[in-house]
């Protein structure tokens, strides 16, 4: 994988563009050029101007391009608003939590951290046990 100039990378996947595209086609386009495209990488493509669900189209001059809300793709489903998705549990979330402290004490034990840590996170598990036993009545 190249370590590369993700922004560059962007503007020429959108120069060398015959038609508009959507975000996650420049990010299909850089990942088949073996760029190395980090998590900010979408990021980076929506906060160029462009809105999720909207194309990138572009511009007759090399390495620029806009966002054009004309080119929105019909059948291109948007994720809903993070209000309307349901939320998890109380009971879902501490078992989520019990889960992760008890990965945390594995990798605790196994790296050797000082005892201190370790009876922290003991302690920490326990209650979110005890917790999780009395939601789940």
């Amino acid at each position: 994988m190249r370590d590369t100039n993700v922004t560059a990378e962007i503007r020429d996947v959108l120069a060398k563009a015959t038609t508009p595209m959507t975000a996650v086609e420049v990010w299909d386009a850089l990942v088949a050029r073996d760029c190395y495209t980090p998590y900010g990488t979408i990021r980076s493509i929506l906060s160029m101007g462009v809105k999720r669900g909207e194309f990138l189209q572009p511009k007759s001059r090399p390495g620029t391009f806009t966002a054009n809300p004309d080119w929105i793709h019909p059948d291109r489903k948007l994720p809903a608003p993070r209000s309307s998705r349901p939320k998890p549990t109380l009971a879902m979330r501490v078992s989520a939590l019990v889960e992760d402290l008890q990965e945390m004490q594995l990798e605790a034990a196994n790296a050797g951290v000082c005892e201190d840590i370790s009876m922290g996170i003991g302690s920490l598990l326990r209650g979110a046990t005890r917790l999780r036993r009395e939601l789940e009545c």
